[in-house]
């Protein structure tokens, strides 16, 4: 086995360049991928969002009105 000058062996550092999920895919911040859109609708009418969002692993998406999650 080879190591580094600081005494790591090199086969530690190749795993975790590659991430620990298992089939080598790194992480990738989510990025949304639709457009955003202003919905309006009055108070006790329902009102659906939608978010096209590419991430790994899966993106939470939690709807805020000023700061508050609706």
């Amino acid at each position: 086995m080879t190591f580094t000058p600081v005494g790591i062996p090199f086969l530690t550092i190749f795993l975790m360049a590659t991430g620990s999920f298992g089939d080598g895919t790194l992480p990738k911040a989510p990025q949304i991928t639709s457009p955003l859109e202003t919905v309006d609708a009055l108070v006790e009418d329902e009102a659906s969002f939608l978010c096209g969002v590419d991430s790994f692993p899966a993106a939470e998406i939690i709807w805020t009105r000023n700061n508050i999650p609706i």
